[in-house]
């Protein structure tokens, strides 16, 4: 083996592996970068990360990558790996007309699931690399997602360096890491370096899964930590994420058109068949001005035509909620202001993404970047990951007797109450779940009076959006999760007193519960919600 070192962004739903050549190791500047895909696929997009099983394929044995997603059925292959950290999932291999399983289950944990995909990953790259350059390494530049703390990416790590090489002996040993919209901002600033020593990036990166937003202060040139033991090149001031906006949302809409345009119905692999194929259009329209999708129908086939501005059409209210996360942020007192905006994510290769950021926001104009759509996290990480030092102070958790991962909530969770002590009576939020709070979950009960007369009263429950929301800015700083409409029953008058909570409960299912103080009994009404950002800790 070789002094290479593999740059590796494990994705949601596709990984990138790469390694550079020639960079100046003192600067992280220049050389050439070498792309290790699987050779052997037609998928240039990335190696799927992608987990398959059904007691009736392949012998019973698991597949991965383009093996494991071209197979069915469908839901028994597994994507979203790292969000499952620690938790266990169990797959079936025959499901009856609904959709419902049938028969007796494997259940496979989730650690040993992305141990066996980066294993299976890491082994092809190794094979273009040898192929090209005749020489293979172990050595690992890991990414990992903003929002885990130095606990969460340690247990990463121990995962990854579970895999081996070829030989089935020699582990994989990871070198250094870094958060992944830090990688992508200083791949950027590295291949278009400027004077400034320290930069502030907003990074936009539109993956197929999920939609992350980040402010990364970035240091191209490093900065000593304070205990002298070697540099760091960046903070994340800032993040945010959704997974209702994301590269396959794009997809779906595509696959819905032209479902709406058929008239006879389709079965379940033709689904799934026809949903590939939308994935395959939605490329094909980020090159052409129009593509067609064939469906083989009963008696002949239907050849469904869509041009680009079709399609953009078809998305617009997606594009809209991108445009308007990134406005917020702006728009944040607590946001450093970016310098630059650097998108990137392989869904990002979709023209109308950068169009549309450039022409919403002209006061970046020169100064947004769509940089290496898919591929600069990864050369982020092959330039600057390093043996980045622990952030975090819930360290001991293991020894407590809590072991390494812990689901808990991301962000403090509330109900929206008026004010009734201020003038105007200014709507805030009442926190009842505080961030990272361990789950199950159950709040204390906060006792609110109705304001006016009348029958009905409204109850919405809240998720912060940010690290440190304000509870009088409900609009900026929150986002609805659920809400219930409360029938009294009667016509109760100004002052009546009534009781909620929040529980969450092992399932990751919030339960907001309303009731009557005067009768305990009486429970007015009760709904719930999976809506959350929780994490494993």
């Amino acid at each position: 083996m070789a002094d290479y070192v593999i740059g590796f962004d494990f994705g949601n739903y596709y990984a990138q592996l790469c390694c550079i050549e020639d960079m100046d190791p003192k600067t992280r500047r220049g050389g050439t970068f070498r792309t290790l895909l699987d050779s052997s696929s037609s998928n240039v997009h990335g190696i799927p990360s992608a987990f398959f099983w059904a007691e009736n394929v392949n012998g019973g044995q698991p597949l991965f990558g383009t093996e494991a997603e071209e197979k069915r059925p469908s839901g028994n292959c597994l994507r979203y790996m790292k969000m499952h950290m620690g938790e266990t999932v169990t797959l079936y291999s025959k499901y009856d007309e609904k959709g419902a399983p049938v028969g007796n289950g494997r259940t496979f944990n989730y650690d040993e699931i992305i141990t066996l995909t980066v294993q299976y990953q890491v082994r092809h790259a190794n094979r273009e690399l040898k192929r090209a350059t005749g020489k293979t390494t172990n050595k690992i530049a890991l990414t990992y997602p903003a929002i885990l703390h130095s606990g969460q990416r340690a247990h990463l790590v121990s995962l990854v360096e579970k895999a081996t090489m070829e030989d089935g002996k020699t582990h994989l040993q990871v070198m250094g890491t870094i958060k992944e919209p830090a990688a992508a901002a200083l791949n950027y600033l590295a291949e278009h370096p400027g004077r400034k020593e320290t930069v502030t990036a907003m990074v936009a990166d539109l993956g197929a899964g999920t939609f992350d937003l980040s402010v990364v202060e970035a240091y191209p040139k490093g900065r000593p930590h304070a205990n002298g033991e070697g540099k760091y090149y960046y903070d994340v001031k800032w993040d945010d994420g959704s997974s209702r906006v994301a590269g396959l949302m794009f997809t779906d809409r595509l696959f819905q058109y032209v479902r709406s345009q058929i008239k006879f119905d389709l079965r379940r692999r033709q689904l799934d068949d026809l949903m590939r194929d939308a994935e395959n259009a939605k490329r094909r329209l980020s090159e052409f001005e129009s593509t067609t999708i064939t469906v083989s129908g009963p008696d002949d086939d239907v050849d469904i035509d869509i041009s680009r501005g079709k399609f953009e059409e078809l998305t617009r209210d997606l594009m809209d909620q991108i445009i308007e996360k990134i406005r917020s942020a702006l728009n944040r007192s607590n946001v450093p202001t970016p310098d630059v905006i650097v998108i990137t994510g392989g869904a990002s290769r979709m023209p109308m993404v950068e169009r549309r950021i450039v022409e919403s926001f002209p006061q970046y104009k020169g100064k947004v970047a769509c940089h290496k759509p898919g591929e600069a996290i990864a050369h982020g990480a092959a330039r600057y990951a390093v043996q980045e030092q622990d952030d975090d102070i819930r360290q001991g958790a293991k020894q407590a007797g809590e072991g390494a991962i812990i689901k808990r909530t991301t962000y403090d969770i509330g109900i929206r109450y008026h004010d009734v002590s201020k003038e105007g009576e200014p709507i805030y939020v009442e926190i009842l779940v505080p961030k990272e709070s361990r789950v199950p979950f159950e709040s204390k009960t906060v006792q609110s009076e109705v304001r006016k007369a009348a029958r009905k009263s409204l109850f919405i429950v809240v998720e912060a959006n940010c690290k440190d929301p304000d509870p009088y800015q409900p609009e900026r700083d929150w986002r609805e999760v659920t809400r219930i409409t409360v029938d009294h029953g009667r016509i109760v008058q100004p002052g009546t007193p009534t009781d909620s909570r929040i529980s969450i409960d092992g399932k990751e299912m919030l339960h907001l519960l309303v009731s009557d103080p005067q009768n305990k009994d009486a429970k007015l009404a009760e709904t719930f919600s999976e809506n959350l950002n929780l994490t494993n800790f």
